[in-house]
């Protein structure tokens, strides 16, 4: 779930995306990774983008998984050769 807040680039006096939850900025083109860390450490943030929208991503209760599945081992991963 996002939630979307209204400030512009000009009230925040930014040049570039700017993660509220960490206090930093970042490049545009580098943001979505850093978003994706949140996701992947399952924590809320909040970024304001370079368009000026404001957006709260909800990781912490979110369905998103970031667990790998594994092969047990009575499971074989490759057929047999032969």
């Amino acid at each position: 779930m996002v939630e979307r807040l209204d400030l512009t680039p000009e009230d925040a006096g930014m040049t570039e995306c700017y993660c509220h939850t960490c206090d930093r900025e970042f490049h545009s083109l580098g943001v979505s990774r850093h978003r994706a860390m949140h996701r992947d450490h399952r924590e809320d943030c909040e970024i304001t983008y370079l368009s000026g929208a404001t957006y709260i991503h909800h990781y912490a209760t979110s369905r998103v998984s970031a667990v790998i599945p594994t092969v047990d081992a009575g499971d074989k991963a490759m057929p047999d050769e032969g």
